[in-house]
């Protein structure tokens, strides 16, 4: 499944969203292309309605960034209107925008 963000929640755990369709609380999480960590966080929480998940994150195993190859996630923005552009950076759809 994809982490769509990844950062530091309020307690100073460092969190990530997905979809909560990838598995419930207390799945085990891994890392594509980095199999060598083993288990690299867990499902803490999820909501099957909203269909997103949160990931508690090992910070030994997990350096956060917000840049991957130019696409820069900058801060959290206001909740789009209908009719606004967004656009996504997928591993396998690559970059795209779309009207929501």
């Amino acid at each position: 499944c994809t982490l769509t963000a990844i950062g530091h929640d309020k307690f100073g755990d460092l969190i990530g969203f997905s979809s909560a369709h990838c598995g419930g609380p207390g799945a085990p999480v891994a890392a594509e292309g980095a199999e060598n960590l083993g288990q690299v966080g867990t499902m803490v929480a999820g909501n099957d309605g909203l269909d997103y998940a949160v990931i508690k994150f090992d910070p030994a195993k997990v350096n956060p960034v917000n840049n991957v190859n130019g696409f820069a996630i900058n801060g959290i923005g206001p909740d789009p209107v209908f009719g606004q552009v967004a656009c996504k950076q997928g591993r396998t759809t690559g970059n795209s925008c779309g009207v929501t």
